[in-house]
């Protein structure tokens, strides 16, 4: 038997190999294919005198029917051609690699809830791409597009702003509209209790809760904020501590703070701030 050369069988040979095998014709694989009829033929004409086998059986009334060297080479076909596609779908990848680094301006109300898993999935993807995050208020936001400061940034879509364009990422409608001393209050309540969770409390399991909550008898409604983990516990309100000052914060927007925090359990913290304006 011949021993083979490296360059009498080709992918293309195979490809179209596949194409008539799996169409049973030769034309249909040529439409599919996108090539002349006498291309499809030719190449596998070739391949059977490279290999000095029959592939097919030609049946005028039912087509092409594969021989028995023709059903083992369509097996072992499949199986190169797909490895062919992945190893090219690897170089590929690996020629596009994102690298380099991107400076992402952030709305600081939502940074807390849309950067950990966003940070997490480009480090999945793209583990060679660093990202510089900027929090910052609207006006901050639009600013720092404006003057490069940024490559992109993650905010409330407030409508045409200075020709910028936007991605819809989801919808948020509002529910409240907060004075701006709530806001901050309640953001920073929110993001040092996480913090606490994450950095102090050794936690595996953070959750957010955000409630309006409406008394009738007193006509007067409130926003809960309550962050729940399960951590080793035993938190407090100390000098120097992470949670310190939050009460202070609650009293002086009239409201309260609540802190439960067994040791060797979870840790809650739940603030409940006065609203003005229900929307």
């Amino acid at each position: 038997m011949a021993r083979l050369g490296r360059s009498d069988l080709t992918l293309v040979q195979l490809r179209y190999f596949v194409a008539a095998a799996t169409k049973r014709s030769m034309t249909e694989a040529s439409v599919d294919l996108h090539v002349a009829q006498s291309a499809v033929s030719t190449a596998i004409a070739q391949l059977e005198r490279t290999l000095g086998v029959q592939l097919f059986v030609r049946q005028r009334s039912k087509g092409l029917a594969l021989t028995e060297a023709g059903e083992q080479l369509l097996r072992d076909a499949h199986s190169l051609l797909a490895q062919v596609d992945e190893m090219a779908e690897a170089v590929r990848g690996h020629h596009y690699d994102v690298r380099g680094t991107l400076r992402l301006a952030c709305f600081v109300t939502i940074a807390p809830f849309v950067l950990p898993t966003l940070i997490s999935r480009v480090e999945a993807e793209h583990p060679h791409l660093r990202i510089e995050v900027i929090e910052a208020d609207a006006d901050g936001t639009v600013a720092m597009l404006l003057n490069g400061s940024v490559e992109a940034a993650i905010a409330y879509d407030f409508g045409e702003l200075h020709d910028l364009a936007f991605d819809h990422l989801y919808s948020a409608p509002p529910h409240v509209i907060l004075p701006v001393e709530t806001e901050r209050n309640a953001y920073f309540i929110a993001a040092e209790s996480v913090t606490n969770a994450t950095k102090h409390a050794e936690a595996s399991e953070i959750v957010l809760r955000v409630a309006i909550r409406r008394i009738p008898e007193t006509d007067m409604s409130w926003l809960d904020v309550e962050v729940v983990d399960d951590g080793v516990g035993g938190a407090g309100q100390v000098p120097g501590h992470g949670l310190a000052g939050l009460e202070e914060r609650a009293r002086g927007l009239g409201g309260f703070l609540e802190l439960t925090s067994r040791p060797g359990g979870g840790t809650t913290v739940s603030a409940h701030l006065p609203l003005v304006r229900i929307v």
